[in-house]
């Protein structure tokens, strides 16, 4: 579906109207109801007794990037991001970024950079770049100097109080052993229960990496992700049409998207994903060109529901 130059602005004017409108009336999803970092409290008992939301990626178009945004603040991983999230943009699927701490133990985190850290307004366990903090120390410091660090624990909780969510990892390691350590954690923690595990969707790196996770769990949706691949776009066809009864999407960077690639993911039934999107100009752009969905931390769903029936609207006339 080609829309035209003219088409494609009036789109974007309609999409800054609709938030306008949106911001206007101060629209909330979820009646407007807020919680805080002490009203989820979970029993283990929780564990498969719920009544849950299967996640199909066929509908799903808005991935929140690194839990969403809060107070104008990204990155941050934090339990108050994925609230707003939730009820003020409506998402229901999060992309979490996750690092191993010193003793080993999964918490989400993008990194341990010295920058990172000075990003989110933290004073360092220690001066050297890229060392892990131990766990007590990261759980104790706030980010942003208010909002709430989550570890393994607090994400597999999130996915017991609200069964209506998906996550997305973003786990980074390339190494097999510590690949074991984080996923085993994670299967750990969720009981090793389908009804939590089947809601979870890893992003692979490269093709080894399928391997390692299977031999761990078999995920029912893989998404491989592109953006430290070393793989060239033939390479990436190939390696779906073995395991396209897993893989169920491929995420591509911007710098990497174009029309033909797109169309022969489709082409083997992969629905395709760019990141990061900041903007709805650049949305709309890439949707013109194909691309399925998106991860953002700025775009809402109703945002992006809006974009889809403009769309559909012009591709009937």
């Amino acid at each position: 579906m080609r829309i035209t130059r003219k088409r494609r602005i009036t789109i974007l004017l309609f999409s800054i109207l609709l938030i306008g409108i949106s911001t206007l009336f101060n629209v909330r999803i979820g009646h407007g109801m807020v919680l805080e970092a002490n009203d989820i409290k979970l029993n283990p008992e929780d564990f498969g007794n719920m009544n849950v939301s299967k996640p199909y990626l066929k509908d799903i178009k808005l991935i929140s990037h690194a839990m969403g945004e809060i107070d104008g603040h990204y990155y941050t991983n934090s339990l108050e991001a994925f609230l707003n999230s939730y009820y003020s943009k409506g998402s229901r699927v999060f992309e979490v970024d996750f690092e191993l701490t010193l003793e080993g133990i999964l918490v989400a985190r993008h990194d341990w950079r010295l920058t990172y850290a000075e990003h989110l307004r933290q004073t360092p366990e220690t001066p050297i770049d890229n060392k892990p903090w131990t766990y007590d120390y990261f759980m104790r410091q706030s980010i942003n100097k208010k909002y709430t660090p989550l570890d393994i624990n607090g994400i597999i909780q999130l996915l017991i109080f609200y069964p209506d969510i998906t996550i997305v990892t973003d786990t980074k390691h390339l190494d097999p052993a510590n690949m074991k350590k984080q996923f085993s954690q994670i299967i750990k923690c969720a009981h090793y229960d389908p009804a939590i595990l089947n809601r979870i969707i890893p992003q692979i790196y490269n093709q080894e990496m399928l391997t390692t996770v299977n031999n761990i769990y078999k995920f029912e949706n893989i998404i491989y992700t592109l953006y430290s691949s070393p793989d060239n776009n033939e390479q990436v066809l190939n390696f779906i049409k073995d395991n396209v009864k897993q893989i169920k999407a491929v995420t591509i960077p911007t710098s990497r998207v174009n029309r033909n690639f797109i169309e022969k993911l489709h082409n083997l039934n992969v629905y395709v994903y760019t990141h990061p999107i900041w903007n709805i100009e650049k949305l709309i752009y890439f949707y013109e060109m194909g691309v399925d969905g998106f991860y953002s931390a700025t775009i809402s769903k109703q945002e992006m529901d809006g974009i889809v029936s403009l769309f559909t609207r012009f591709k009937n006339n």
